[in-house]
């Protein structure tokens, strides 16, 4: 690339700001919803007209990192509506004075190819990289590195990082973290968005920009323990145990949600943000748990229940990766669509509007003439069957829950006699009251011939 990072920047938003992807289409979608963050009352056009200025460098900058994922070397970053609202953020005044467009030298926004480095740098940096987990795919270790083995979708770090703050809580304040299950709260609701905003939005500008002095400085080491994010763990631990007798006496899971994120957003004083995370970050891993190895103990075991799970939607993402990536779509026939150019892939608008309908309106019909065949060959004409491919999710809090007595009963049990639950997922009918009332309902009973029969006639790919 260029040696002047400016026109290094211009040159990507020039070669791909007309680049159709379903990325490009999400982040007009989200800069658009982004720009009614201007609510004054009256309006004020110039205020107006400075946050619509900003929400389009924030898009510009979204722009560029995107493209970097489509160039000669693959970055890695995969957008998401996090990383708009992390520009706009960063592109916001950091100084008293508003940017004046007249040059009289009171500047102080950031520029866009500045935001644009740093964020390169936390996802994708070889240097850096602490937030590839949250915002990009993991390079992949096998030699093979052709575009049709490439993940289409990767495990979230951001969730990572919410189990991790579950399994400190499970192990520090076990009546705390029974309590939220009793009432049915998830941390999952508050700080995965939390965690993927950085704290964006959550708490007040001022703090926010505190907290990503430290953010930024700590993704630097790479002896980080256990992670270079932790200080969003040790964030968010810190404020549950000092708001523990407020959430103890909480008598529902919106109620709790609502004060958390009260709390958070009463956060003006900066240094707060400072003791809270430097006393939880002592506390969590500087040998208290961590080190005897407890807390990771509980994440692995936890993650293990779900490894079935999440090797069934691996599975499915190499799918989708052949159908939505690899192959051609070149007609739809009913729709009288007509592939452009001889494109790969398939865009999200193109299945929604001439493919999923007309495959389902298919089925349907074909399962209907055979239910019609039987009934009038004197058999019972049986019922329709359909599937919401709903999967029910392995019970992770009844197994960190459990004792030391009850997990050595239950490895005895386990081992000398086969587990009488399983918790494989499996697809499961919808109740019999709902299979006239939902939506988007898929037929069960499709054969492999009929399904090879439809995809043939009414999708030519």
């Amino acid at each position: 690339g260029s040696s002047n990072p400016e026109q290094s920047y211009q040159r990507l938003l020039t070669q791909w700001v007309s680049l159709r992807s379903d990325a490009l289409l999400q982040l007009q979608e989200d800069a658009f919803h982004l720009a009614s963050w201007e609510s004054s009352v009256p309006p004020h056009p110039e205020l107006l007209d400075i946050h619509l200025a900003r929400v389009k460098r924030a898009q510009n900058v979204c722009t560029a990192l995107i493209a970097t994922a489509h160039g000669e070397r693959d970055s890695g970053i995969v957008y998401c509506e996090s990383l708009l609202v992390l520009a706009f953020f960063m592109l916001l005044p950091q100084g008293c004075k508003e940017e004046r467009y007249a040059g009289d030298g009171s500047k102080r926004e950031m520029p866009e190819h500045v935001v644009f480095r740093i964020l390169y740098s936390l996802i994708s940096g070889q240097s850096n990289g602490a937030y590839r987990e949250y915002y990009g795919k993991t390079h992949s270790t096998s030699k093979n590195s052709s575009a049709d083995l490439a993940q289409l979708c990767v495990t979230s770090g951001a969730m990572h990082d919410v189990m991790l703050l579950e399994c400190c809580v499970r192990y520090h304040d076990f009546e705390l973290w029974q309590k939220l299950n009793a009432i049915g709260f998830q941390l999952a609701t508050v700080f995965y968005g939390a965690f993927m905003r950085l704290f964006a939005t959550y708490m007040p500008t001022s703090t926010v920009f505190r907290l990503w002095d430290l953010l930024f400085t700590r993704s630097t080491d790479p002896k980080a323990q256990p992670n270079a994010r932790a200080y969003l763990v040790d964030l968010a631990f810190g404020v549950l145990r000092a708001k523990r007798q407020e959430l103890l006496s909480c008598q529902s899971a919106l109620e709790v949600k609502d004060f958390i994120l009260g709390a958070l957003g009463s956060m003006y004083d900066m240094c707060t943000v400072d003791d809270i995370i430097v006393l939880a970050d002592k506390f969590l891993w500087g040998g208290a748990g961590f080190a005897s190895g407890q807390i990771v103990s509980l994440w692995h075991q936890r993650d293990a229940m779900f490894s079935t799970v999440n090797l069934t939607l691996n599975e499915q993402n190499e799918v989708l990766k052949q159908l939505m990536h690899v192959c051609q779509l070149r007609e739809v026939p009913h729709t009288r669509y007509q592939n452009p150019g001889g494109l790969t892939g398939v865009q999200t608008q193109t299945l929604l509007k001439h493919v999923f309908p007309v495959l389902l309106q298919a089925f349907e019909a074909h399962v209907a003439a055979r239910r019609d065949a039987k009934g009038q060959a004197g058999a019972t004409r049986p019922a329709p069957k359909h599937v919401y491919m709903h999967r029910p999710m392995p019970l992770a809090q009844r197994v960190l829950g459990a004792t030391a007595m009850e997990h050595v009963k239950t490895n005895i049990s386990n081992y000398f006699f086969h587990p009488q639950i399983s918790v494989i997922s499996h697809m499961q009918e919808p109740h019999p009251k709902l299979t006239n009332i939902a939506p988007g309902r898929e037929p069960l009973e499709i054969t492999d011939t009929e399904f090879n029969t439809v995809m043939s006639k009414e999708v030519k790919g």
